[in-house]
Order: structure tokens, then C-alpha cells, then sequence
């Protein structure tokens, strides 16, 4: 999360806010975790990637689409990170605030790319899909963020729909504790 959108939340000036984190904010901030998402590399069945653990060496001629909304360049620090660790350069890589486009873009064989396995599997089972088999493995965990001042109000209703649908989803509890909710 950009730091501007924490300072709006400890200034009042959002309500909720509803993002992965790196970081967990600090009281006045209330938290409850919504999950954590995994993801994957993928790309088009119609790429015939090599069978097999890939690495970057393997990856590396393909253009890749790098969704990171709002942003954080996360994923994309990530990424070249990983390719430098075997000294390979990432060629071409594009970063895209839209979900949907990102999947489209790698459905359609344009790019390859790390995307939210579970809201993918639909597209996998119907062939659209491939899991990219890589010994690199992304979980992120999201958080649903108030201010304390508002417990009693729609920020913490929203807090808790938002919790209750990622459960609806079958999106796991935090890794660590096994819990959904915490505050601080």
C-alpha cells in the first residue's frame, strides 16, 4: 500500500481501506486479516512452455505482464529479483493496473505472468491457463484496514463484508496464525 493511503487513513480521510500490505500499519489503525492470495506464474497453453521446474534462463525470451495495481511495483521488484539471482536480465517486462487486462494479455499468449491462482482456476480448468511450474512461490496477504475512532461504524460493517467474502472464496486464513481476525 502507498504510504499517501495510510496517511489518509490515519488522518481521517479514508474510512476503509481494503489492500495487501507488507507491512502492518500501527494503532490508530485497526486490522483484520482477509487472507492470503496465492500466486503463480502462468501463461497460454498455446506458448508450449518446456515440461518441467522453469527458471528465469527458460523464461527469459517471453514478455511479461506484471499486474500491481495502484502502483507498488511489488510484483515487479519481485520478479527481477528472481531473474537476477540466476544472472539473467528481465527482457521485456510491462506493468498494468488492470487485472482483467493482465489476464487477457497472458490468456492471449502475448506476455507471461504472476497472477492470483484461485480467482485463475476457472481459466485453467478451461484450457486458457497454464501453470508456469517454478521452484518461485507468491503469497500476499490482504487487510482490512480502519480507523479505530470507527469501530462502531460502516468502516468496520465494510471490514467485515470484505472478510466474509474472501471466506466465501475459499481464500486461506493468515499462514502464520491460522486466524482471519486481529487488531491493533
Amino acid at each position: 500500500v502507498p504510504a499517501e493511503l495510510l496517511e489518509h487513513m490515519v488522518s481521517g480521510q479514508l474510512d476503509v481501506l481494503l489492500a495487501p500490505v507488507l507491512v502492518r500499519p500501527a494503532p490508530p489503525i485497526n486490522i483484520s486479516s482477509l487472507g492470503v492470495v496465492r500466486f503463480s506464474w502462468m501463461a497460454s497453453p498455446s506458448l508450449q512452455l518446456p515440461k518441467g521446474t522453469l527458471t528465469p534462463l527458460e523464461l527469459k525470451e517471453f514478455p511479461i505482464v506484471s499486474y500491481d495495481g495502484r502502483r507498488s511495483l511489488f510484483f515487479p521488484a519481485i520478479q527481477r529479483r528472481w531473474f537476477a539471482e540466476y544472472g539473467v536480465a528481465v527482457g521485456r517486462l510491462y506493468v498494468c493496473n488492470s487485472l482483467a487486462t493482465s489476464i487477457s494479455l497472458i490468456t492471449e499468449g502475448i506476455a507471461i505472468g504472476v497472477l492470483p491462482l484461485d480467482f485463475c482456476r476457472p481459466l485453467i480448468k478451461a484450457g486458457k491457463l497454464q501453470i508456469i511450474d517454478t521452484a518461485q512461490v507468491f503469497e500476499h496477504e490482504y487487510l482490512a484496514m480502519w480507523h479505530e475512532h470507527s469501530e462502531k461504524s460502516l468502516a468496520s460493517v465494510v471490514a467485515d463484508m470484505a472478510h466474509d467474502a474472501f471466506s466465501e472464496c475459499g481464500i486461506p486464513s493468515d499462514a502464520k496464525t491460522g486466524r482471519r481476525r486481529t487488531k491493533r
